[in-house]
């Protein structure tokens, strides 16, 4: 386990102190890919996904990335009374180093999701979650999604 100061480091790598501005960083084929997986109808280009979205992409992406990355999405970016957030986490991630990481954690979590083709969603989902703990074990976060 690295050192206070070099985790420290590390965070300081992948966020901003402010938030920057939204630009598209999920590509389609994730969301296409996952609705998939999950047995659901992909609601096209642009749609507004439910909430259980987010929370399985925190699992997928973030709580995946690097140790108490997550955390500290959460603790900059809180959601208000409503359960809504300012901004997307991804708005946090630096741009020279948090947001290449994600494009390339996104390129392989999606290249997983392609191969996958088992018609029952129960069966792809867990066949792709047992691929991805592999190649990309979650991160050292208090959050826990519930699957």
């Amino acid at each position: 386990m690295p050192s206070s100061a070099a985790h420290e480091d590390v965070l300081e790598r992948y966020l901003r102190p402010f938030h920057g501005r939204w630009t598209k960083r999920f590509p389609d084929e994730y969301y296409q890919e996952l609705y998939r997986l999950k047995g659901w109808t992909w609601p096209g280009p642009g749609a507004i996904h439910p909430p259980i979205v987010g929370d399985i992409t925190n699992d997928l992406v973030y709580a995946r990335m690097a140790d108490d990355l997550l955390d500290q999405l959460r603790l900059k970016n809180p959601k208000n009374p409503d359960g809504e957030r300012k901004c997307k986490h991804h708005q946090w991630l630096t741009d020279d180093f948090g947001v290449q990481e994600l494009r390339e954690h996104m390129v392989g979590v999606t290249a997983i999701m392609r191969t996958i083709q088992d018609p029952d969603p129960v069966r792809a989902w867990k066949k792709f979650l047992t691929r991805l703990d592999h190649a990309c074990p979650r991160k050292r976060n208090r959050y826990r999604f519930e699957r």
